[in-house]
């Protein structure tokens, strides 16, 4: 990466977040969404949390929300609890910190052991498993190369809200009879997002497409153009690029080169 990653991380360094209730009741339904459906009932626990934390000197942290969150009692059945993930896998952080990930899987030494998967991770490489040490350039390089390629030199204001990753809530595999987390790509709102990359050929850099897609910055703030004589010059360019990109999502997406939820948020992206 170079001064390339410096550079970029200065520039695209998430904001500080505040930890609060919202924070917390967020964090509390990624842990259990089946036990809290909605968002009131997740803030009434991050409420009693957040005072219980706060009364006991604690940090607001992962570790220590997911240590008050109330057992839930199971009849019948022994008590199963989820490993807690390091604090730097459960963040959602540029894509380039990946550079990261092997020392924070490695801090993963712990029963269960967990098994991290995911699509950032090339195929044919070893199972990784928390508490070993794992080869940076093998395991996450070849993505960090794929979404360098994409990004280019350009200073998209996208930018700003793309490329992050995160791993998700450790869940049990009954067959395997393991705990399993998934490593994927996602948007600053944790929202699993696909850009283009292939696990199956990992050195494959980004096609032309999906970079002129990506390439240019629609400008914000602009109405949707009607048929008129009095359509700007600059209102017609815009509306034959946003034209241009929705052609090239389309024919990407029936082709199976991107997933939904990249398509679904370039579509919106172009209004």
């Amino acid at each position: 990466m170079g001064n390339k990653k410096s550079s970029s991380k200065s520039s695209l360094r998430h904001p500080k977040q505040y930890k609060g209730v919202d924070w917390i009741a967020t964090r509390i339904r990624k842990r259990h969404p089946s036990r809290y459906e909605n968002r009131a009932s997740a803030k009434v626990v991050a409420k009693q949390i957040l005072a219980d934390l706060r009364s006991e000197g604690q940090r607001v942290t992962i570790k220590n929300i997911y240590g008050k969150i109330p057992q839930k009692i199971l009849k019948g059945k022994a008590k199963r609890e989820a490993p807690i993930l390091d604090e730097g896998l459960t963040a959602i952080t540029n894509y380039f910190n990946l550079s990261d990930y092997p020392l924070f899987v490695s801090r993963m030494a712990q029963v269960p052991e967990v098994l991290f998967e995911g699509l950032v991770i090339p195929n044919g490489l070893a199972d990784m498993v928390g508490g070993f040490e794992y080869d940076y350039t093998e395991y996450f390089a070849p993505f960090v190369a794929f979404i360098d390629g994409l990004r280019g030199s350009g200073e998209s204001t996208m930018y700003q809200e793309e490329w992050y990753v995160t791993c998700t809530e450790p869940s049990y595999n009954k067959n395997t009879k393991r705990w399993n987390s998934k490593i994927i790509s996602c948007d600053v709102d944790g929202n699993e997002m696909r850009y283009g990359f292939d696990p199956n050929s990992p050195n494959k850099m980004p096609s032309a497409e999906l970079k002129t897609i990506l390439s240019t910055d629609i400008p914000k703030g602009v109405e949707k153009v009607q048929e008129s004589a009095q359509i700007s010059e600059l209102d017609k360019q815009i509306t034959l690029e946003k034209e241009k990109q929705r052609t090239l999502l389309f024919e990407m997406y029936s082709k199976d080169k991107i997933d939904k939820a990249f398509f679904d948020a370039q579509m919106k992206r172009l209004g």
